[in-house]
């Protein structure tokens, strides 16, 4: 397998579902409907890299999410915004706050106090 060359994006959409993944063990995979994917301004240490997500506005993706960043319990509802980047074919993970590009947010729906 060839990894894809390296990439970021700004996420942003609606969570549709969540489940635990079956092959890391501190990932939750979150289904996303994808509301936006931008690409990501240069940093510092790093040229503006490709945004590989462009064109998923509209679509669902699976966005592998350290579980130590998420709340606990259902998610359905909640708004994702966060910065991620295709690890590899139909694979998106969130990048954590330590990768230097802040890392994900989750705002919960209107009737839990979010804008949705």
């Amino acid at each position: 397998m060839v990894a894809p060359i390296e990439n970021r994006s700004v996420l942003s959409g609606v969570v549709r579902a969540r489940r635990p993944s079956t092959e890391v063990e501190r990932w939750e995979l979150l289904e996303v409907e994808v509301e936006g994917a931008e690409g990501m301004p240069p940093a510092d240490r790093e040229e503006g890299l490709p945004n590989l997500l462009s064109d998923t506005v509209g679509q669902r993706l699976e966005v592998a999410v350290d579980r130590d960043l998420l709340p606990e319990g259902d998610l359905t509802g909640w708004v994702f915004t966060g910065p991620v980047r295709v690890v590899g074919p139909g694979r998106v993970a969130a990048l954590p706050a330590a990768a230097g590009h802040g890392g994900p947010d989750l705002t919960p729906p209107v009737e839990l106090g979010g804008p949705h």
